[in-house]
């Protein structure tokens, strides 16, 4: 069985897969380009320039990712107020906030990284920019490397921070996912830990990539192999715990675990099995171990592209997969590839291209000298036909990326919304359907928003008082204004849309077609329902059942059923009519129905449910009393009376309606310091 909500989709596309994988890959470049200040590093002198790409990766990776955040969020200047003015009770402002001192930290160790070349670069000019060298230098003279006395501890603090904030990152946004407990593949508390190794397998990855593609480290055999050792170390340990948080949920085997192992297994087949687990896992892992054990440079591109592949992949099944299962746990939902659009492929290969690109234009501007005499005497860049080159490189990238990311663009500059008048946006729909919510006898109003032959949202009628805290737009108001507001409802009168297309609501008769207590029913027509029922007979035959059923036509009888015993009244009521709770028309038509066949025997959900409330109103009205009508539904005026005295009531769900009307005056009045409320809870 297929079954889905209509108001469900895929809000997170590819886009926001992209840049999640671009974080990773940017936070573990950084914990890489700072590892040689850890007092507990190995040391390698070929490390340098790897620690420069991750460095200049890192600062590539996490300016095109705040830019993709913004362009997400539909309105440009939201994260500004987010961080300047935070919601403490939100998890926003700790994300944004941890962004922004990342980033602080990445130029931070840029900046460390490149001092000694700011003061070689700044030594052989005479020019502006000779003057700027020398002032980012900020005092150095060019000597070693590493920097030593008070420098050396303030660049440890910078990496020590560094590594423990790019770690919280990337596990804020595995905590971020695992909290949203209607998705059943995000609901795991090893998300957080399954992001953060995955950020330190994509970044030991991506240098490896880089240290075995250029002709300067591919020549240091013991560096290939000590990076390609640390990325299979992370990446082992990403395919073990995402093998362990799948054998858990196989294990436990909850709701959903039917639904998560058909989409892993079969709808994300290619991603999941191919992609992650053998290519992405088995294999990267097995090429990776043997140029740790014997090196290869072929062998370390290839070991470091299958491994950002399966890494791609596993954010891919994550975020995209996590979407996927419906929150009915019986359905899916596909998600669409276009190649234009905010969330595009084209938008997603944007990404990728500034994140190139940023990493091109760093390495080519920032100075980078070698410690070696000879190389002193070497100019920081390139000159001549080689500058050119780069430039033509650079400024060809960039209009790649421009125009491949024209739409993140646009969003960045131009909010994704459309200034309106104060109150809900206009309704997309065909037609406003305004009925009685039956979820609970509060019988408040409801609004629904058809579309397409569906209800798409459910909402209060803000003509209706449980609706508006007793507080609805007059009745003369024009319906056309009316759909400018809109009352409340409760979850449970919001969920109705759940039970209108529930695949188990039962919307024909159904007829036994196995033994009892088997559940297998057929449909049949309200013709031969009503036969049935009325003239009874030897109705399951097919079944080898001979047993004859009385039918309402020789059960109606008012002969008695017992001579001896007349107080059991007559054969009619052998009748028993017992429902849920009947709402206003549906019981007065049942009853009157059972008075014309003879019997009293009318059972409905009120005679066990809230009977305490009942009997207390007939006793203070006087019910009880010969010709005494009295009330069995009185209600005390919360709106105006100056003392209210309740005996354990929960104010914000058992008085009804409790969430829409009541819970919201009282809490208004209380507020106001109107009036006084006193709750007595035995």
């Amino acid at each position: 069985m297929d079954f889905t909500l209509p108001n469900e989709h895929i809000r997170w596309g590819l886009v926001v897969v992209v840049y999640m994988f671009l974080s990773g890959v940017g936070a573990g470049s950084l914990i890489v380009s700072v590892l040689p200040r850890l007092p507990w590093f190995f040391g390698h002198p070929a490390f340098m320039r790897v620690r420069r790409m991750a460095a200049i990766t890192a600062a590539a990776c996490f300016a095109v990712v705040p830019l993709a955040v913004i362009a997400d969020l539909g309105q440009p200047w939201r994260i500004w107020r987010v961080i300047l003015a935070p919601n403490s009770t939100s998890p926003m402002p700790y994300g944004s906030i941890a962004l922004m001192l990342l980033l602080a930290l990445i130029v931070a160790n840029l900046w460390m990284l490149h001092r000694p070349h700011f003061a070689r670069a700044g030594q052989g000019r005479t020019d502006r920019l000779g003057r700027i060298y020398t002032w980012l230098a900020a005092g150095h003279d060019g000597g070693d490397e590493l920097p030593t006395g008070r420098a050396r501890l303030v660049a440890q603090i910078l990496a020590v921070s560094s590594v423990a904030v790019g770690m919280v990152f990337v596990a804020y946004t595995g905590f971020l996912l695992s909290t949203m407990t209607s998705f059943g593949l995000w609901y795991t508390p090893m998300l957080g830990v399954i992001f953060v190794l995955a950020a330190l397998a994509s970044g030991f990855a991506w240098n490896l990539g880089a240290a075995a593609w250029s002709d300067e480290t591919s020549r240091e055999p013991r560096l290939l192999r000590l990076m390609a050792g640390s990325t299979a170390l992370f990446l082992g340990a990403h395919f073990a715990a995402r093998l362990w948080d799948l054998f858990h949920a196989s294990y436990v085997e909850n709701d959903l675990w039917p639904a998560v192992r058909e989409l892993l297994f079969e709808r994300f087949l290619f991603s999941y099995v191919i992609l992650e687990l053998v290519l992405g896992g088995v294999v990267a892992l097995a090429l990776l171990t043997w140029v740790a054990m014997r090196g290869g440079r072929a062998l370390a591109i290839g070991g470091s592209v299958l491994t950002l592949v399966g890494l791609l992949a596993s954010r891919w099944n994550i975020i995209i997969g996590g979407q996927s299962i419906s929150r009915t746990g019986l359905g899916f939902i596909e998600e669409e590839l276009h190649l234009f659009g905010r969330e595009g492929i084209l938008a997603a290969a944007g990404l990728f291209l500034w994140a190139l690109l940023i990493g091109a234009a760093l390495w080519w501007i920032l100075p980078w000298r070698p410690m070696s005499d000879a190389a002193r005497s070497q100019p920081e860049n390139e000159t001549g036909a080689g500058t050119r080159r780069a430039l033509i490189g650079i400024l060809g990238g960039a209009a790649l990326a421009v125009a491949a990311g024209a739409s993140t663009i646009r969003a960045l500059f131009k909010p994704n919304y459309v200034k309106q008048q104060p109150g809900p946006p206009p309704l997309n729909a065909n037609r406003v359907v305004r009925s009685i919510c039956l979820s609970c006898d509060a019988r408040c109003g409801n609004q629904a928003v058809v579309r397409d032959g569906q209800v798409r949202t459910l909402f209060g009628n803000p003509y209706h008082p449980a609706s508006t805290r007793n507080q609805p737009i007059p009745f003369e108001t024009p319906v056309a204004e009316g759909l400018r507001t809109s009352g409340s409802l409760c979850l449970k009168g919001v969920s109705g849309i759940q039970y209108l297309y529930d695949p188990y609501r039962i919307r024909l008769p159904l007829k036994r077609t196995g033994p009892r207590g088997s559940g297998q029913f057929e449909a049949i027509g309200w013709d031969q329902l009503i036969e049935e029922v009325v003239d009874g007979g030897a109705l399951f035959t097919h079944l080898g059942e001979g047993r004859r059923i009385e039918g309402l036509r020789s059960l109606r009888s008012f002969e008695p059923i017992d001579p001896d015993q007349p107080e059991l009244g007559p054969r009619a009521s052998g009748l028993v009519w017992n429902t849920g709770r009947g709402q206003t028309g549906r019981q007065q038509f049942i009853e009157r129905f059972m008075k014309a066949y003879g019997s009293r025997n009318y059972v409905s959900h009120t005679d066990l449910c809230q009977m305490n409330w009942y009997v207390s109103n007939y006793l203070f009205t006087g019910r009880y009393n010969e010709g005494v009508p009295g009330v069995d539904q009185l209600f005390g005026d919360i709106v105006n009376s100056e003392y209210m005295l309740f005996f354990g009531v929960n104010l914000g769900g058992g008085w009804k309606p409790g969430v829409n009307t009541s819970a919201p005056i009282l809490a208004n009045r209380h507020a106001a310091g109107d009036g006084h409320l006193v709750l007595i809870d035995p």
